[in-house]
């Protein structure tokens, strides 16, 4: 290594270690590049280049709430004879002397992450909306419902031919079966519309089928059709007495439901309400023992301790004033002088 690098390393020792005496809080995240100072709530961050001090360093703001450094822009001029420490306190002192300045940062760094989690929480429901759209099967409606045609036959060809109508309903089921096992849906069974099985039977049983209920039953369920839409019927009953014992509660969960949210509303804006009072009690007090406010105090209790030494003084020389007590005011205000200077400057450290 040639004698310059020797004598910058040099240096940036020097340098460094009268950063940490400067600011005796000072962390060192990385060995003798990167330091963080904590100071109102927030941390300053210092990263010192390879070249350091031929090359200034750079200073950002780690806001605590969320963790993201802030880059501060380079206002001081920096030469190899520069004091790090210095520069240090120069980068410090506005935020010091001005809270609302870093409340402002603060603030837009706080807005500029909530846009970024918005757009990115935006981003994740558009992509699960288009997994969702992509595995979603095609809906495709049923084939229209299509009535059979109902053959009607005068009432005098039907008592003219009635052997012919036996044939005709007896092959009206070998025409729906290739319907069935071509995959077709299945369709409501059409009521019959004749019965003539009843024009064979003798006036002595048709009296009985008027008179017996059970055989007139046990005829008309003979007829597929019939039984068939009484077994329907069946199915759609239990379906019914299933869904009414499920959407039965449902009314009174609801009413239930808008009571607690009712509640809870209510509840909301009362602690809304506190929170507000709080807040407004919290900012009163921020703003009175603020830091801007207690070093404005004391600079002015400063400015009344020195006008009360010179009066003290002034008065001694008119002669209005014994050496004795002269002796004990003017060391008791000097006193008490220094003492809140060097409050003063330990208040910029």
């Amino acid at each position: 290594m040639s004698k310059p690098d020797l004598n910058s390393l040099s240096i940036k020792m020097k340098q460094i270690n009268l950063l940490k005496e400067r600011f005796s809080h000072t962390i060192e995240v990385v060995k003798d590049s990167t330091f963080k100072i904590p100071f109102l709530n927030v941390h300053l961050i210092i990263s010192l280049p390879v070249n350091f001090p031929n090359s200034p360093p750079a200073y950002f703001l780690e806001i605590l709430q969320t963790h993201q450094p802030v880059s501060l822009p380079p206002n001081y001029q920096w030469t190899q004879i520069s004091n790090l420490a210095s520069v240090t306190v120069h980068i410090m002192e506005p935020f010091i002397k001005d809270s609302r300045i870093l409340e402002s940062l603060i603030e837009q760094v706080k807005r500029s992450q909530a846009i970024q989690q918005q757009q990115q929480q935006q981003q994740q429901q558009r992509n699960q909306q288009q997994v969702q759209q992509a595995q979603q099967p095609q809906y495709s409606p049923p084939p229209p419902y299509k009535d059979q045609p109902i053959n009607k036959q005068p009432a005098q060809q039907q008592q003219s031919q009635p052997v012919q109508q036996k044939p005709q309903q007896q092959s009206q089921p070998p025409q729906q079966q290739p319907q069935q096992q071509n995959g077709t849906p299945n369709k409501i069974p059409m009521i019959p519309t004749e019965f003539p099985e009843l024009k064979s039977k003798s006036l002595e049983e048709l009296e009985e089928l008027l008179k017996n209920e059970d055989s007139l039953n046990a005829f008309i369920y003979s007829y597929d059709e019939v039984s068939e839409l009484s077994d329907r019927k069946s199915k759609l009953l239990s379906e019914n007495e299933r869904l009414t014992k499920i959407t039965d509660p449902l009314p009174n969960d609801i009413n239930d439901l808008s009571a607690n949210i009712m509640t809870s509303r209510q509840k909301l804006e009362e602690l809304k309400r506190k929170q507000e009072q709080l807040q407004q009690k919290k900012n009163s007090i921020t703003d009175k023992y603020s830091q801007q406010n207690l070093l404005e105090i004391l600079n002015d209790s400063i400015s009344d301790l020195e006008s009360e030494s010179d009066n003290i003084v002034s008065s001694f020389l008119d002669g209005n004033l014994e050496l004795k007590e002269f002796k004990k005011q003017f060391k008791e205000k000097r006193s008490s002088y220094h003492s809140k200077c060097a409050n003063k400057d330990l208040f910029f450290k």
